[in-house]
C-alpha cells in the first residue's frame, strides 16, 4: 500500500504508532494532549488517528475484542474535555465505514485487520482533504472587497479566507469582523489565526452586530455539527449572528466537513442532547433569571406585604408556583436553525439546507404521485436488454492503478472481473485514432493528418454511441469536446463546465443513476484530468498522486462497484477505458539541421510524426542527410511505417518518427495537435507526452470491466499483444443481446448480408431493421400516459393547496392565541385569576383532542 504524505504540517505528526491497548489506558489522555500539541487539526481527525493506533494493536487477537476496544475508547475519547460534537460524528462514520468491507470468503484475523486498517487509513486521508475543497467551494460565492463577519474560532473559515486572499491564480482582497465571542473569548484567537496569514480583519464586541451588520456582505459560520433538520449547532451565539443577519437579508454561509453530520434532530434549543452540551469547566457560571426568581422567592414574607406590589414581583411569584426552574448553567454550543442559513459548503460541495419543511415534503410528495403516474411511460418508451456504464480515462498509463487501496473500486474490478494489464494503442498513440479503435472497433478511414482536405470528425455512423442510438437505445454523452457536434435522436451530449470542472464522482453517479431509471442505455464519461496533468506536469507517479487524484477516481469506480454487486438483477456493466498512455518529454528535435530547405517542397509537422515532400530530383541527397548518425529519429517510408494510421496514397515520401520522450519541431511549420481531444490546452513547453509507437511500453494503457456480463472474466486468450481495438468486441457483446448491425451505406443497401472486413477477423452480420417509432409509442399508449399524468397532477395540486390552507389556518390561530393572552394586571389577585383561567382553556383544550 502506498502511503501519501499529508498535506499540512500538522498532518505529518505521525500517527502510524502502535499503542498496546490495556483497559486501564488513559485513551482519553492520549486524546487531549494530542489535541493541545495540533491546535489547528480537528478533534475529529485526531481521534481518528488515536482510534487507528489502537487497531494496531498486537495484545488483541480476535474480532469481538478488536471491536469491544474501538467501542471503549470512543466512549473515552468522548469524555474528554478537548471532545466535541466533531469528535462524536467522526467516530459513528468511522465504525461505519471501516465496517463496510465485503468479505467474500473466509479470512484470518490478520488479513482482517489488516483490511480495515487498510480501509480506515482511506477514510482518515480523505478527511485531510476536506478542508482545501472547503477552501475552493468558498472561493466561488465570496467576491472582490467582500467584508464578512464570522463569530468564534473555526479552523474551515480562517483557512477559506486564508485561501482567497492568497490565491496565486485569482488573489480577492477583503475584510473580516470578529465577534469577540463571550464568554470563551475564541474571536481573539480567530483574530490572531487570520493576521498570521494576512487576512484583514477587526474585533468587534458581540453587542455590536445591530450596528455592524448593514455593512456586512456574508456571514460565514463554522459548525460543530451538522443535525438532521439542516441546521447546525456552534458556539454560543451563532444563533444570533444567523437571526441577525436573516433579519437583513444577508446571506449565511457554514463552512463544515461532511464527517460532522450528526444523526440528531433536535427541534429547538432544549432538545440538544445533553453530552453534547460541553462545558467551560473554568468559566465563572452566568446568572440567569431563575437564579434572581429563587432570591425573590427568599424575600422575607411580611417585606413584601409593607411594600407595594409590582407587576414584576406580582409576575415572579407566579412563575414560581406554576412553572419548574431555568437552568443555570449556559451551555457552550447552540443550535442555528435552517431558516437563518444561506447554504453549508462542504467537501462534497455547496448544499442547500432543509430550511422549510413542509414545501419540501410537499414537493417530494408531489414528485412521487407524478412519478408513480407516468412509469407506464417511462417503461414503453425505454428499450429493453442490457445497460452499459463506460468511464474514458484520458491519458491512464497501465500502471497509475498499482498503488492504489486493495479494498478500493479499481482492485475489486481486478479480482471480480475482466482484466487486461497493458493495453497498446495504435499508431500514432493519439486521441483520434484510438477513439475509433475503442468505438468502432478499427481505425478511423475518415481523417489523415496528411491530407488538408480532411478534418476530425466525432460523428460518424461506425462509433459505438450511433450504433446504439441507431438500434433504438437511449445514449448519453458526458464532457465529451464534441459535443456541439452531435445532433441525433436518441443521443444526448453534456457538454463540459467552460471554467469549473464536474467532480467525476458526482458525473459517474449521475451517469448510474440514468441506467438505474432505465432512461438511459449506454453512458460515456469522459475525464480529462490525468491527460492535462501529465502534459502539464508530468507523466511520473508522484505527479498522479498528488491532491490524491488517482484516489479520488478509485473512490468513484468504488460507488460504481458496490452498486452493482449489491444489484445484480439491474443488469449494469460498467468498463475502464483509455486511448493511450503518458511519459515524461526530453525536448524537441529540431530536424531543419538535417536537410537544406531547397531539397523541401512541403512538410507536415505532427510532433510526434512528421512528413516531408521532396523537390524533383532531389530525393537522394535529402534521403542522405536525414540518416545521419546524430539524429535523434527514424526514418521510414510509407512501406515501413509501424501500423496503418492512414492510407498509404495520403502519406509523405518520407516520415519521421522521435524518439520516446522527444517531439519534432520545424522552424517554419508550426505543430500540428488536430488529432488530440484538446489541442487548445496542450503547453507550449510540455512536461509529458504521447503519440509514440505501440512497442514503446509507457503508451500502454489497462482495461477493466466489471458487472454480470464479465463474471467470467474476458475470456481473452493473448493479453500480452492486445489492442486498443481489441476492446470494442468485449464492449458490444457487454451492451447488444447480439452483434449491432452496420449502418447501410450506397453499396450495401439492397442486401440484408453484410460481410465485415476489420484489423482483428472477417464477420457475417446481418443486418436487422429498427422498429418503427409508431410501433414503439402508439397512439393508445400515448393518450393512456397522458390520463394518467393529468390525473396526478390535479391529485397533486389538490393535496398541496389542503395542506397549505391547514399550516395557514393554524399559523393565525396560534398568532391569534399568543395577541390574545398579552394582557395586564393591577394586582396579584387578578393575576392569579388570569393565569388560573388560561390554566382551565388548556385543559378544555386538550379535552377536545382526546376526545
Amino acid at each position: 500500500m502506498l502511503v501519501v504524505p499529508a498535506k499540512d504540517i500538522n498532518a505529518n505528526v505521525a500517527s502510524e504508532v502502535t499503542i498496546d491497548y490495556d483497559e486501564s489506558m488513559d485513551v482519553g489522555k492520549i486524546f487531549a494532549d494530542r489535541c493541545r500539541e495540533r491546535r489547528d487539526t480537528s478533534e475529529g481527525i485526531i481521534a481518528i488517528e488515536v482510534l487507528i493506533c489502537l487497531m494496531k494493536c498486537r495484545n488483541i487477537r480476535t474480532v469481538q475484542g478488536l471491536d469491544e476496544m474501538v467501542n471503549d475508547a470512543v466512549k473515552k475519547l468522548q469524555q474528554t474535555d478537548e471532545s466535541n460534537c466533531s469528535v462524536k460524528s467522526a467516530c459513528d462514520i468511522f465504525q461505519h465505514f471501516i465496517t463496510m468491507a465485503n468479505l467474500d470468503e473466509t479470512v484470518s484475523y490478520e488479513q482482517l485487520k489488516k483490511m480495515l486498517l487498510d480501509r480506515a487509513r482511506m477514510y482518515l486521508r480523505k478527511m485531510r482533504g476536506f478542508r482545501d475543497n472547503i477552501a475552493r467551494n468558498t472561493n466561488h460565492l465570496i467576491g472582490s472587497n467582500f467584508k464578512l463577519l464570522t463569530h468564534a474560532k473555526s479552523r474551515n473559515v480562517a483557512h477559506s479566507l486564508s485561501y482567497i486572499v492568497n490565491n496565486e491564480k485569482n488573489p480577492r482582497p477583503l475584510h473580516c469582523y470578529v465577534t469577540q465571542s463571550m464568554p470563551s473569548k475564541s474571536g481573539e484567537l480567530m483574530v490572531r489565526e487570520l493576521t498570521k496569514h494576512g487576512v484583514s480583519c477587526t474585533l468587534v464586541p458581540d453587542t455590536a452586530l445591530g450596528y455592524i451588520m448593514p455593512e456586512i456582505d456574508a456571514v460565514v459560520l463554522g459548525a460543530e455539527a451538522v443535525v438532521e433538520s439542516g441546521g447546525v449547532l456552534n458556539a454560543l451565539g451563532s444563533c444570533s449572528v444567523a437571526m441577525i443577519a436573516h433579519a437583513l437579508r444577508k446571506p449565511v454561509y457554514v463552512l463544515v466537513e461532511s464527517f460532522k453530520f450528526l444523526r440528531v434532530y433536535p427541534f429547538n434549543q432544549f432538545y440538544i442532547p445533553d453530552e453534547l452540551k460541553w462545558k467551560y469547566p473554568k468559566q465563572p457560571k452566568v446568572p440567569s433569571i431563575a437564579k434572581r426568581s429563587e432570591d425573590v422567592g427568599r424575600c422575607n414574607e411580611d417585606e413584601i406585604t409593607k411594600t407595594s406590589t409590582s407587576k414584576y414581583d406580582a409576575w415572579v411569584n407566579i412563575k414560581n408556583q406554576s412553572s419548574k426552574k431555568l437552568v443555570t448553567e449556559v451551555p457552550n454550543i447552540d443550535y442555528t436553525s435552517p431558516n437563518y442559513i444561506t447554504a453549508l459548503i462542504t467537501d462534497l460541495g455547496i448544499l442547500d439546507t432543509a430550511a422549510i419543511h413542509i414545501m419540501g415534503r410537499l414537493f417530494l410528495l408531489f414528485c412521487v404521485i407524478v412519478a408513480h403516474a407516468s412509469s407506464a411511460a417511462y417503461s414503453s418508451q425505454t428499450p429493453g436488454g442490457n445497460r452499459l456504464l463506460i468511464l474514458f480515462l484520458d491519458g491512464l498509463r497501465h500502471n497509475y492503478f498499482e498503488y492504489l487501496d486493495e479494498t478500493g473500486g479499481v482492485n475489486q474490478m481486478r479480482m471480480g472481473g475482466c482484466h487486461v494489464p497493458k493495453v497498446k494503442p495504435v499508431f500514432p498513440s493519439n486521441c483520434f485514432s484510438n477513439v475509433h479503435a475503442l468505438f468502432a472497433g478499427r481505425e478511423s478511414l475518415h481523417f489523415s493528418d496528411f491530407n488538408a482536405s480532411t478534418e476530425v470528425n466525432y460523428t460518424h455512423r461506425d462509433l459505438l454511441w450511433y450504433r446504439a442510438a441507431a438500434e433504438g437505445k437511449n445514449v448519453n454523452l458526458y464532457h465529451f469536446p464534441f459535443c456541439s457536434g452531435v445532433i441525433e435522436k436518441g443521443l444526448n451530449c453534456i457538454p463540459r463546465r467552460k471554467y469549473r470542472k464536474y467532480p467525476l464522482k458526482s458525473t459517474l453517479a449521475t451517469a448510474l443513476h440514468s441506467l438505474i431509471n432505465k432512461t438511459t442505455d449506454l453512458a460515456v464519461v469522459y475525464y480529462e484530468e490525468i491527460d492535462e496533468k501529465g502534459h502539464l506536469r508530468g507523466s511520473s507517479m508522484d505527479v498522479m498522486m498528488e491532491n490524491d487524484t488517482m484516489f479520488k477516481i478509485d473512490e468513484a469506480i468504488l460507488d460504481v462497484v458496490e452498486y452493482i454487486k449489491e444489484h445484480p438483477e439491474e443488469n449494469i456493466n460498467f468498463a475502464i477505458v483509455s486511448d493511450h498512455g503518458m511519459m515524461d518529454f526530453n525536448g524537441f528535435v529540431t530536424i531543419d539541421v538535417f536537410f537544406l530547405w531547397r531539397d523541401v517542397e512541403h512538410i507536415v509537422n505532427l510532433g510526434s510524426v512528421a512528413g516531408i515532400w521532396p523537390t524533383n530530383g532531389s530525393e537522394n541527397s535529402l534521403e542522405w542527410r536525414l540518416r545521419s548518425p546524430n539524429r535523434r529519429f527514424n526514418l521510414y517510408t510509407p512501406k515501413t511505417l509501424p501500423g496503418n494510421a492512414w492510407p498509404s496514397s495520403e502519406l509523405a515520401p518520407y516520415l519521421l518518427i522521435p524518439f520516446p520522450g522527444y517531439l519534432l519541431h520545424v522552424n517554419y511549420y508550426p505543430n500540428s495537435f488536430a488529432d488530440h481531444f484538446n489541442p487548445e490546452k496542450l503547453p507550449k513547453k510540455p512536461r509529458g507526452a504521447h503519440g509514440y509507437s505501440s512497442d514503446v511500453e509507457d503508451m500502454h494503457t489497462t482495461f477493466l470491466a466489471y458487472g454480470p456480463a464479465f463474471s467470467q472474466g474476458c475470456e481473452i486468450k493473448n493479453k500480452d499483444n492486445f489492442f486498443t481495438y481489441d476492446v470494442f468486441p468485449i464492449i458490444q457483446k457487454a451492451l447488444f443481446s447480439e452483434s449491432p448491425p452496420l449502418p447501410a451505406t450506397s453499396k450495401t443497401t439492397e442486401s440484408n448480408i453484410t460481410t465485415i472486413s476489420d484489423t482483428t477477423s472477417t464477420t457475417t452480420t446481418i443486418v436487422s431493421t429498427p422498429p418503427k417509432p409508431e410501433a414503439i409509442t402508439g397512439t393508445e399508449q400515448l393518450s393512456g400516459w397522458e390520463i394518467k399524468m393529468v390525473v396526478g397532477v390535479i391529485v397533486a395540486a389538490f393535496v398541496i393547496i389542503l395542506l397549505i390552507g391547514l399550516v395557514t389556518r393554524r399559523i393565525l390561530r396560534m398568532r391569534q392565541r399568543q395577541v390574545d393572552r398579552i394582557c395586564l394586571v393591577e394586582d396579584l389577585a387578578d393575576a392569579e385569576f388570569q393565569a388560573g383561567h388560561y390554566q382551565q382553556e388548556d385543559d378544555y383544550n386538550k379535552g377536545d383532542l382526546r376526545v
